[in-house]
């Protein structure tokens, strides 16, 4: 999910920054509406299940 997160998000917060509770916030409150529409998207999803499937878990 981060990498597509990187991908789509030039302001995307990277390094330590990704750890960073304050940063993740105003990540998310910038780019509110734009991350709203990627979850929205039949296309995107589909795009996100691609790259990562999920799979049951190991036993």
């Amino acid at each position: 999910m981060i990498q597509q997160l990187e991908e789509t998000f030039a302001d995307f917060p990277t390094d330590e920054a990704a750890w960073d509770q304050q940063a993740i916030q105003e990540f998310i409150d910038r780019n509110h509406e734009s991350i709203k529409e990627m979850v929205n998207s039949a296309e995107q999803r589909k795009d996100f299940f691609q790259q990562g499937p999920l799979t049951p878990p190991l036993k």
